[in-house]
């Protein structure tokens, strides 16, 4: 796709002027029409100013010089390079003669001269002349004055061009500081050159870095400058722009329509920089699917730089490019190819090959061809878009990315066997993946990292496909998909957990005090959605506001805290540095799921095993290719045999028994990473028909959400202090109040009405069964209380001090008073609903549908008053609430409630329920259940479990494994009764 931006590049000039009247008057009329877009209008009237000076003055005169100057500037514009060129050398010539090389006069032409041969991508020769301009005015003016500045600016400007980007901040940065100290940040040269570093944020995709100056820029210029001027039009349009890169087309539609609607009434429809910004809001169209309103604005861009500009002009070649890659979208090539020909061999003319521009067209080419399978012309232009874009812009830019992934399409479609080519190409993809998001990742909101992730999570999974099929040949390819998977596995939910731990830890006074404040709305946020639209309505609750505000805040915090910048791990590990974390009867095994990839996704689903032991030389990859059926029929087996209590010998074969070949038989623990629908079995319940065993039997199982974790610094054992117990909710106590706090009531007051928000694109992947969420269903837990009390006799006994809510008291509020136990018990009924049309719960169907932790939850007391008073949630609390209870350090959190484990997967990321919910909210481990479980079975278990861990000092894995063990010499107590407890994090 091509990228339509605006740059905020200023090329300023220096001339002395002492004109005659008439060329005078002449010279200012063409200088005005130049300023108003009227290239052509303003090339004959400077011609006349021209013609006018070498009658007055004659050709040996400094106004003759600055004439040929003038209109070799309109020349350049216009296209006409070989007379711009003719032109310019004139004027630099004359002034060297007359003034000599060290006049400021002299120093404009060779700024003239620079940008001809930069556009032309002549980098070589226009950085020498930026460089000689920039010396000469250091020699006469010295580095403090605005004009140095510029000239620094001016060289940053070509190393832009070349993708040179450590070269050109320093000098970005050095002209932004001169014109700070000397004109102040209103200027509007400081403004001009804060869009120029912006750019080049954006160019590197350091998208926050970039919208913190555009954000300055635009905020400045309608302060001084006011809402209806054409900077500040600019200013708009630039930050829009961005926002169309980060796919946040809401944001973006705003400033683009305000910006076009100012700039069609200060410049006019033939103004270039209003077409410029017409072209932007086109390419926005185009992303949301608006493609009527796409193609006639592109259409009538590209007709007005013909008529302004003509068809030998940059604009011109540029509005082809977009209007060809409208039509390639659509999937009408030969359209398509006839405007990228055009458009190829005008830039190949104006710029010549060794330029991004013509990288673009060509690459774009390349992709039509694809697209129509003529794959020879296809791959011969990629090769050519990815050399340049790697000797320009680098391995790790997005562009070379783009080119690196259709040159792997394009081999594949032609089933060439060159394998070790696509790996490199793969390879190179992998590793400027890492570099993007290490970049910009740490900074961004959590609905912008999801989005930003989104972008490069598709390429992983193509990765997946390929190491499967290239496997047999090379199986050293499994340890870069074992790095793959590690460093991208859980990514969102470890950084944000990163950054919270981080400010929490810190000393910073203000970043705790705002993270207090981004916690307090998103509680009054959870609160408010309880409400219907008409109470809403009544306190004047904007919900899109009060969104907004809250991600305003996280962003805040993301960007000027010194510990969100960090909290990005920016190592990469590797699969070694998991195996150095091996004991010798040790396993850690990574499962991976994946779509079949042949150019485009198939609905083929498959399943890889990533596992290493002490002795691996490599990891070895085992392949479960039956990944549908996995999914679908083996899993709706394994849920029966489990609720029927009947022996199961399909699922282990299905699941488990490829993996368990491929351990040593030595091996007596794994530390399990789960994906997919590997998240909605417990793989300890599968019956080995060999053996007569259960896994659990077999081997001790160890999950984590990534088997980096293996790599956090242990923590010292802690001594148990304290514990909070909830059990056995009155769930039919009355309401007390159907208001919200009025402390929350009060935070709403500050909310800013003028922005907008949206959710994270949530995918939605399957449907499963719907489980209860009746109010009628909704049954008392006698036995919750029996196990609550028995618990505190346990605790008691090794002098940790206990608070129990019981009944009336096991109220949501009271858990959200609770501060930093060291064990949080939870013995009630739990919920996801699968069906997003759900109307039981007080959360409307659009935040069900977006959000799955609005989900799944946990029921208290009020919980049947609540489902029938949508005013009122005050006994049903969601996972989304849970990530904002206040558990840094708590060391176990134990969810005895049915189908807590369960919540929507995301590929890659986990199962989006109570347990990420949890461990979120700072929860060290999180126990939880897959399925209803009867009341006294879960007592039963929950007591041996803590009798193992806190009478008999087992560690927390340990006790969890033995009290499953117990139960199972129990014949009775089948996979139905302990299976449906799981375990998740390190001790």
């Amino acid at each position: 796709m091509l990228k339509i931006l605006f740059t905020l590049h200023v090329f300023f000039c220096f001339t002395t002027i002492s004109f005659g009247q008439s060329w005078e008057t002449l010279s200012k009329e063409g200088l005005e029409l130049y300023d108003t877009g009227k290239y052509k209008e303003s090339y004959a009237v400077l011609e006349k100013a021209k013609t006018k000076a070498e009658e007055e003055f004659g050709k040996n005169h400094v106004n003759y010089a600055t004439a040929c100057n003038d209109l070799g500037m309109l020349s350049n514009k216009l296209g006409q390079i070989s007379q711009a060129e003719t032109l310019y050398l004139e004027a630099k010539n004359l002034r060297e003669k007359l003034l000599s090389k060290k006049h400021i006069d002299y120093a404009t032409s060779c700024n003239s001269l620079a940008l001809l041969y930069k556009n032309q991508g002549l980098f070589s020769a226009s950085e020498l002349l930026y460089v000689e301009a920039k010396n000469i005015i250091e020699q006469i003016l010295g580095k403090e004055q605005p004009e140095y500045g510029i000239a620094c600016v001016n060289l940053g400007v070509i190393y832009f061009e070349q993708g040179l980007y450590s070269k050109t901040e320093p000098l970005y940065k050095e002209g932004i500081n001169i014109i700070e100290k000397k004109l102040g940040k209103e200027h509007v040269m400081y403004m001009t050159f804060c869009g120029n570093l912006a750019e080049l944020y954006r160019a590197n995709n350091a998208y926050a870095k970039a919208e913190i100056l555009m954000t300055e820029v635009r905020d400045i210029t309608k302060k001084k400058l006011g809402a209806e001027h054409p900077n500040y039009a600019i200013a708009c349009s630039s930050l829009g722009t961005l926002y169309i890169q980060q796919k946040l087309y809401d944001k973006a539609m705003p400033l683009i329509t305000e910006a076009k609607s100012i700039l069609e009434k200060k410049l006019g429809k033939e103004h270039q920089t209003y077409l410029i910004v017409c072209s932007n809001l086109a390419q926005l169209y185009k992303e949301m699917d608006n493609l009527q309103e796409a193609e006639m604005l592109m259409t009538d861009v590209k007709n007005t730089r013909e008529k302004v500009l003509g068809k030998d002009s940059d604009g011109y070649a540029t509005s082809c490019s977009s209007l060809a890659s409208f039509y390639a979208d659509k999937k009408e090539y030969q359209k398509a190819e006839n405007l990228m020909i055009e458009s190829k061999n005008i830039f190949e003319k104006l710029v010549g090959k060794n330029h991004t521009k013509y990288a673009t067209i060509t690459h774009n080419l390349g992709y039509n061809y694809f697209q129509q399978a003529k794959f020879e012309p296809a791959e011969k232009l990629t090769l050519e878009a990815k050399n340049i874009r790697e000797k320009i812009l680098g391995k790790n830019h997005i562009d070379f990315i783009s080119s690196c992934a259709l040159l792997i399409d394009i081999y594949k479609a032609q089933k060439k066997s060159n394998l070790s080519e696509i790996e490199n190409l793969f390879l190179d993809i992998n590793k400027a993946i890492f570099y993007q998001i290490n970049y910009n990742f740490f900074s961004l909101s959590e609905k912008e990292k999801s989005k930003f992730y989104h972008i490069f999570f598709k390429k992983s999974q193509i990765f997946y496909d390929f190491s499967a099929k290239y496997y047999p040949q090379n199986p050293q390819i499994a340890s870069e998909a074992y790095n793959n998977t590690i460093s991208t596995k859980a990514f969102l939910f470890n950084t944000i957990n990163k950054m919270r731990e981080r400010i929490i830890n810190s000393k910073d006074t203000a970043l705790q005090n705002l993270y207090s404040k981004w916690r307090d709305k998103k509680e009054y946020f959870a609160k408010a959605y309880t409400l219907n639209q008409k109470e809403k309505e009544k306190r004047q609750i904007n919900m899109s506001s009060l969104e907004n505000d809250i991600n305003n805040i996280e962003k805040k915090l993301a960007q000027k805290s010194e510990f969100f910048a960090q909290a990005n791990d920016k190592i990469q590990y590797v699969w070694t540095d998991v195996q150095k974390k091996l004991n010798e009867n040790e396993a850690s095994i990574e499962i991976v799921r994946f779509r079949t990839y042949n150019t485009k996704f198939t609905d083929s689903v498959k399943y890889m095993a990533l596992i290493i032991t002490p002795k691996s030389k490599f990891p070895e990859m085992v392949l479960m290719e039956n990944g549908n059926d996995l999914e679908e029929k083996y899993l709706l087996n394994y849920k029966n045999a489990i609720k029927e209590k009947k022996e199961d010998v399909k699922s282990y074969m299905q699941y488990w028994d490829k993996i368990a070949k491929a351990l040593p038989k030595n091996t007596t623990k794994i530390y399990l990473s789960n994906d997919g629908l590997y998240h909605q079995i417990n793989v300890l319940t599968l019956w080995n028909p060999t053996t007569k065993k259960y896994v659990l039997q077999e081997l001790e199982v160890q999950l984590l959400t990534n088997t980096k974790d293996l790599l956090k610094e242990k923590t010292k054992k802690m001594h148990i202090k304290n514990a909070v117990l909830f059990g056995n909710p009155d769930f039919q106590e009355s309401i007390e109040s159907k208001n919200l706090p009025k402390k929350l009531e009060e935070k709403s007051q500050k909310i800013d009405q003028e922005r907008n928000f949206d959710f994270i694109d949530w995918q939605i992947e399957k449907k499963q069964k719907q489980p209860f969420f009746d109010k009628d269903s909704i049954k008392n837990l006698p036995h919750t209380e029996e196990e609550v009390k028995n618990l505190d006799k346990i605790l008691k006994t090794k002098n940790i001090n206990t608070t129990i809510f019981l009944k009336k008291e096991a109220t949501k509020n009271n858990l959200k008073n609770t501060k930093f136990p060291d064990i949080l018990h939870i013995a009630t009924h739990g919920f996801f609903l699968t069906d997003t049309k759900n109307k039981n719960i007080n959360v409307d169907d659009k935040k069900i549908t977006e959000n799955p932790l609005f989900r799944s939850g946990l029921l208290f007391s009020q919980a049947k008053n609540s489902l029938e008073d949508k005013t009122n949630g005050e006994g049903i609390l969601t996972a989304f609430e849970a990530m904002n209870l206040d558990l840094d350090n708590t060391q176990l959190v134990v969810l005895s409630a049915c189908e807590t484990g369960l919540g929507e997967i995301k590929n890659g990321e986990g199962v989006y329920g109570l347990q990420r919910a949890f461990q979120s909210a700072g929860a060290k481990t999180v126990l939880m259940s897959l399925w209803n479980v009867s009341d006294q079975k879960t007592s039963d278990f929950m007591y041996l479990f803590y009798e193992n861990w806190l009478t008999k000092g087992q560690t927390k894995t340990n006790a969890f494994r033995n009290a499953q063990l117990f139960m199972v010499k129990n014949k009775e107590n089948t996979p139905f009764h302990w299976g449906g407890f799981v375990m998740t994090g390190l001790e």
